[in-house]
């Protein structure tokens, strides 16, 4: 069985989903591979953050954080500050093209470097100190990596295959992958409960399959 993860490192509601997911994967037996796929919240975003989103922002943290128990801390933007996601989710890919093993580890890193110590992860130097406080024996190969022809298109290649091969349209998504057959688990936030009993379900239809 597989789990794929559709997520990106700025969606709070990921952040939020983050220990039903590590839950399910460390109550599943046997443990299910899971593979991470960078579906790009706002890859596209260019202007500043407007002043009305930055005002309604620590309403919506807040309200992520009453119902998921995740800790998020007041954002603090500089005023030119764009929501652009692409580059921590290219910073995902490379992480997952060096070790696919930690890339959920690296985007549990990136989460709380954003959410709870409210670095600006859009900008590469801090990405590359977040992977270097991640893996530091490797922290070379994520430098010459992350600015490559080659991981920028593997990034728009997960963002494409979120949206126009399954067609995601909310952050996150868990799909289970049994018996040849993908079985959505969760689109969009959901508690462990369901989230495990949609599982079951699937896994006992694989059974009968």
């Amino acid at each position: 069985m597989r789990l794929i993860y559709f997520t990106d490192p700025m969606c709070s509601w990921c952040w939020g989903f983050s220990p039903v997911l590590q839950r399910l994967i460390a109550e599943t037996d046997p443990r299910p591979d899971v593979h991470v796929v960078a579906g790009g919240l706002y890859p596209n975003q260019n202007a500043p953050v407007s002043p009305e989103r930055r005002a309604a922002m620590p309403e919506l943290w807040g309200r992520v954080a009453e119902v998921t128990g995740q800790t998020f801390n007041p954002p603090k933007w500089a005023d030119d500050f764009c929501y652009n996601t692409e580059p921590a989710c290219r910073a995902l890919v490379c992480a997952r093209e060096i070790a696919p093993d930690d890339s959920l580890e690296f985007l549990e890193a990136l989460h709380r470097a954003f959410y709870v110590e409210g670095r600006d992860i859009t900008q590469a130097d801090e990405l590359h100190q977040c992977y270097r406080t991640f893996r530091p024996d490797q922290a070379g190969d994520f430098e010459s990596l992350f600015e490559s022809k080659f991981i920028r298109r593997q990034t728009w290649t997960d963002f494409e295959y979120t949206r126009e091969v399954l067609g995601v349209a909310s952050f996150p998504t868990l799909v289970g992958e049994l018996g040849g057959r993908l079985h959505k688990l969760s689109p969009g936030y959901n508690d462990f409960e369901d989230v495990k009993s949609l599982l079951d379900i699937a896994r006992e239809r694989a059974r009968q399959a």
